[in-house]
């Protein structure tokens, strides 16, 4: 494809990005600190320095030292300037955090939603509490540069639009991110909610300075977030890290559009279910309760545990033959079993590998995809707010 020049206002644009994310990173800078940083000119960075202080991107904040030269003013980031808010949408809960521009998660609060909820309900939820968000975090709406939204399904990357999402009925033909829109008054971006752990993880958790990593959630289902390069890897029809469709090499059985072969077998609804089918179908027993019998030495429990995580091993296997990363996150419900899930996978990376990846559990925990959400949401702001122009916002907090 042939390439074309940039205009002049988008290379202005880069510039002005370019110069705000070294003040963010390494400042308090100079103006000559930030050209020799950049390799810009100096009236190149006297100019973008001038927009990134009108807009409120950056303020000057004292002076270099003297070295019997003239002294020279610092420029700070201004993480003030504006916030952005991540939700995370389940099928039981709404979990929303706040932050500020430099990252610093300001607030955060979760909702449970009760065991039967439709899409109705969650989007009154997600609603109420981006509000109150805001309002405890002391932030005006006209500040919000961008929302960061985590949920269940396969999200197209161009349109936003969601599909298949069992766990909510009603919530991929309610097209949640223009009815988001329309109540919160910005415009979502909305991400898989698995991506967006793996997001998570990459930014706050133990993948930080891993970027060729794989997040494998294991709860009701099974998905993984795949991250190559630093960068999220969502395929075409945004459905990459799909795994729970994986199935033994002969099975040619009819698509499932709720669950597939693969967590039907490993997930924590696969796990309930084995037990359910070896003890008796009166028997019911959530994967929490099968893990604390098999600690206590319940023999079933224990057999039902080590076919799951035998399944799970191989599909990780499989994935990380395709993929070779360099990290695999564990998290979900079923994932807080710690070492007892955890340690089978990682002995069969080891026996099935040449060069296994490490295997990590979520430092994150629950939190994991709203910490995502948001950091979607602060690259959107600091990449695709304007950068060039007059407008400003106020400092501080409050209005």
């Amino acid at each position: 494809m042939r390439r074309t020049p940039g205009r002049p206002g988008l290379l202005g644009k880069m510039n002005a990005g370019l110069l705000l994310e070294v003040i963010r990173d390494r400042g308090p800078l100079s103006r000559p600190q930030l050209a020799s940083a950049t390799g810009l000119s100096l009236p190149t960075v006297n100019s973008r320095v001038g927009e990134l202080l009108a807009a409120g991107y950056v303020r000057e904040d004292g002076w270099t030292r003297s070295t019997g030269g003239k002294r020279a003013r610092l420029l700070r980031f201004n993480e003030d300037f504006g916030y952005v808010v991540g939700l995370d949408v389940g099928g039981h809960q709404v979990s929303v955090a706040v932050a500020d521009l430099s990252g610093d998660i300001v607030h955060f609060e979760r909702r449970p939603l009760g065991t039967r909820v439709d899409a109705g309900s969650i989007l009154k939820a997600s609603a109420e509490m981006f509000e109150a968000a805001l309002a405890a975090s002391r932030v005006s709406k006209v500040k919000v540069m961008a929302v960061g939204v985590s949920t269940p399904g396969l999200v197209d990357p161009s349109s936003g639009e969601v599909a298949l999402v069992p766990n909510i009925p009603g919530w991929a033909s309610l097209g949640p991110a223009r009815r988001l829109e329309e109540m919160l008054g910005v415009r979502p971006l909305l991400e898989n909610n698995v991506n967006a752990a793996m997001v998570g993880e990459h930014w706050k958790g133990v993948a930080r300075g891993c970027d060729d990593a794989v997040f494998v959630a294991i709860g009701t289902g099974i998905g993984a977030g795949i991250m190559i390069g630093g960068r999220l890897y969502r395929g075409f029809h945004g459905g990459a890290g799909e795994i729970g469709l994986q199935r033994d090499f002969e099975d040619d059985q009819v698509l499932d559009e709720e669950f597939g072969p693969f967590e039907r077998r490993a997930s924590g609804l696969g796990i309930a279910q084995r037990y359910r089918e070896l003890a008796g179908e009166g028997e019911e027993m959530t994967t929490r309760k099968i893990f604390a019998a098999a600690r206590q030495g319940d023999e079933l429990a224990r057999r039902v545990i080590s076919e799951a995580s035998s399944v799970l091993a191989g599909g990780i296997v499989n994935l990380c033959a395709i993929l070779d990363p360099e990290m695999v996150v564990l998290g979900g419900g079923v994932a807080r079993a710690g070492e007892e899930i955890a340690g089978p996978v990682r002995r069969r990376l080891h026996s099935a590998l040449p060069a296994p990846p490490s295997l990590m559990l979520s430092a994150l925990g629950d939190r994991v995809s709203v910490v995502g959400a948001a950091k979607i949401a602060l690259d959107a702001a600091l990449k695709e707010e304007p950068l060039l122009g007059s407008q400003s916002r106020m400092s501080g907090k409050g209005e």
